[in-house]
């Protein structure tokens, strides 16, 4: 943790605390490895796409709910819905239509937590999309969504979260939030990708 993380109090600052409280869950979704491996095979990423589709869909109406309250609070949602791309790479790929997965945000930090996880998933998927050019030749506007605007929208949502300045249980219900969007994210693409809900 760098010194810029703490506040005047010595406090952690709330993407600080995140990334601590979700690491655990973090990486039990990289070590499931089912991402990469997805880049290596056409018909594997096409199932993939189709699950990424079907899970944004399902946060994405979740995230819309409480887009009111956020704005007002100084976060914006605006260029985190990234559902169109992927229905667009869907059709093309030939993607079959996955089911969503049961997901539900209760407040607004809770549906900050989700941002967290969907905005920070901008940066590891530059790794993705290079992959995916480098082994079956396609580009994806999912995974290269903000192309070399990634790194300055990072920074930039970093900022808002940490302008949030929840209470003590809003905080709580941020890490909630943030954990159970990988917790569900890693559900869903172990049920896709094993194709269990067939």
């Amino acid at each position: 943790m760098t010194s810029a993380a703490l506040g005047a109090a010595g406090e952690v600052d709330a993407v600080d605390e995140l990334r601590m409280t979700t690491r655990v869950a973090h990486e039990a979704l990289e070590r499931a490895d089912l991402i990469l491996p997805a880049t290596r095979d056409r018909e594997r990423y096409a199932l993939l796409v189709g699950g990424m589709l079907s899970f944004h869909l399902a946060v994405e109406r979740e995230l819309r709910r409480h887009d009111e309250t956020l704005r007002r609070r100084g976060v914006t949602t605006a260029g985190c819905y990234r559902a169109e791309p992927l229905r667009a790479e869907s059709r093309r790929l030939g993607s079959p239509s996955c089911p969503e997965p049961a997901f539900g945000l209760t407040s607004a930090a809770h549906a900050v937590g989700a941002l967290y996880v969907l905005e920070g998933s901008t940066l590891g998927g530059t790794v993705i999309g290079a992959s995916l050019q480098r082994h079956l030749g396609l580009s994806s506007s999912y995974y290269g969504v903000h192309g070399s605007r990634t790194k300055a929208r990072w920074t930039n949502t970093c900022r808002q979260i940490n302008r949030f300045a929840p209470s003590d249980a809003e905080r709580a219900a941020m890490r909630d939030g943030a954990i159970a969007t990988f917790g569900a994210l890693h559900a869903h693409l172990e049920a896709i990708l094993h194709r269990s809900w067939e």
